[in-house]
This record gives structure tokens, C-alpha cells and sequence, in this order.
């Protein structure tokens, strides 16, 4: 599982379970971790410039924005496709 060192990420009594490994990434490297761009294409494509009535309208506007990625075929590989990845994969 990827970490990114994010404050929120972070936890002195994380339990972590024994088939789990963590990968810590450096810090301010977001180019290496994928989720990243999703969120950042999320945010561009349906969430910017939203005002939203509550907790509620923020989760059903994110859900509604995750299917419309997942309707879109090809659109994660495109978005996490690095060059770098292709090269640890060989």
C-alpha cells in the first residue's frame, strides 16, 4: 500500500496487517502516486466551481463523478499510465 507521508496518512498506533506492506513515498512527489491525477482530473472535470449544500451533497457529488470516470473506458489507464511504471513492470 503507498503512503504518501500526508499528516492524515500518519498515525503512531496504525495497525497494519501482516500481508500488508507500506511503501512510503518521498515527499512532494505526487507524480508518483496515480491517485493523484484521478483526483486532479476528478476535481477539473466535475467538481470544480461546485458550491455544495452539505456532507451529504459533497459525497453524492464525488460517487457520481467516480462512475462517470469508470463509464469513461480507458480513462484511469491514460491517467496513471507512467512512463516509469512501464519500466518496473519489465
Amino acid at each position: 500500500m503507498l503512503i504518501d507521508n500526508a499528516g492524515w496518512h500518519i498515525a503512531n498506533d496504525l495497525r497494519v496487517p501482516l500481508n500488508i506492506s507500506l511503501v512510503h513515498l518521498p515527499p512532494y512527489s505526487p507524480e508518483l502516486n496515480a491517485i493523484e491525477k484521478v483526483w486532479q482530473y476528478l476535481r477539473d472535470r466535475y467538481l470544480s466551481g461546485c458550491l455544495f449544500s452539505g456532507t451529504r451533497a459533497i459525497v453524492d457529488a464525488c460517487c457520481k463523478a467516480w462512475n462517470n470516470l469508470i463509464a469513461e473506458t480507458g480513462r484511469i489507464q491514460s491517467l496513471t499510465d507512467f512512463e516509469w511504471a512501464r519500466q518496473v513492470r519489465t
